[in-house]
């Protein structure tokens, strides 16, 4: 098996190995959790997140143990592959069998090859991982609340709520019925510190280079959402589904968090080449910036 080229999946770490087991990689993804196991990934968080944008925001980490980097500020992150494939979640196993089937008509491989390609860099993300008052982190409200199912573009969604409604957020008490319209948005005020870094919507979208999941609107920047929605307007919490009802919504989220994954990859690339520190090669495809699905891993 080759070896991988940043920003693809390079985790075979995390299970002791030099590169993923063959066997294992056409049935399941890894032993042991990549975020808080695998070195590559963690130095490569560090080497891409150490940076600033023009206006001098930005992070400095450090690596002081095992799945947490540490900020120059003092918070500690850890990591999340923040773009599900959902392919062992009960709520969707009715689903698989027209999804597989859809997916692959789109040239995309089974639902088990697409949530692989999915490991890529481009879906991770740091967050602050040590909790607060034993509540839950950022991490772990995305996959317990049902209205976000571990969806990026909902956190994403959520995020932007949160720098939209700040000055009231920032208050002594949450507004009533904030968690209604934000079912993120109590956590993410817990760690207010964090997002007090970035200052802004924009500042975090551009940091994290997640321009790929917002486009630009009249009334400001908003949320591209990876599954097709049956209402138009803002993004209602309470009544749409952060799991796919059908086989068409799940294959159509699965295409979009790919193209997504990729396009980011193609980001991440740019910004690495960048990086005199990065010893790592980097793979020439996803510095072309022509758009196209390629796969680093055969399985």
């Amino acid at each position: 098996m080759p070896t991988a080229l940043f920003p693809h999946h390079h985790w075979a770490d995390a299970d002791g190995l030099s590169a993923p087991d063959p066997q294992l990689a056409a049935t399941g993804y890894f032993r042991n959790d990549p975020d808080s196991d695998s070195r590559n990934l963690q130095r490569w968080h560090q080497q891409l997140w150490s940076r600033r944008l023009a206006d001098g925001t930005g992070l400095e980490l450090t690596s002081p143990r095992r799945g947490v980097l540490l900020t120059d500020g003092g918070i500690a992150l850890t990591s999340d592959a923040a773009v599900p494939a959902w392919e062992h979640w009960s709520q969707v196993q009715a689903l698989k069998p027209e999804t597989d089937e859809l997916v692959r008509a789109r040239g995309r491989g089974s639902i088990h090859q697409l949530g692989w390609r999915l490991y890529d860099m481009g879906c991770f993300l740091l967050f602050p991982g040590l909790q607060i008052g034993r509540q839950h982190t950022i991490n772990q409200a995305r996959g317990w609340t049902p209205a976000i199912a571990d969806r990026l573009d909902l956190t994403l969604e959520c995020i932007r709520r949160y720098y939209d409604e700040l000055p009231e957020a920032s208050a002594p008490e949450l507004p009533a019925g904030y968690d209604l319209t934000n079912p993120l948005g109590p956590v993410l005020h817990r760690y207010r510190t964090f997002f007090n870094v970035f200052g802004s919507f924009d500042n975090y979208v551009t940091f994290w280079m997640l321009e790929d999941l917002v486009t630009d609107e009249p009334g400001g920047p908003q949320v591209r959402f990876l599954m097709p929605r049956d209402e138009s307007g803002p993004y209602d919490f309470q009544r749409e589904s952060g799991l796919p009802r059908t086989a068409d919504a799940y294959s159509e989220y699965l295409i979009a968090a790919d193209d997504f994954v990729q396009a980011r990859n193609r980001r991440l690339a740019a910004h690495a080449a960048t990086i005199t520190r990065l010893a790592d090669p980097i793979c020439q495809a996803c510095l072309d910036t022509s758009d196209g699905v390629h796969q680093r891993w055969t399985l």
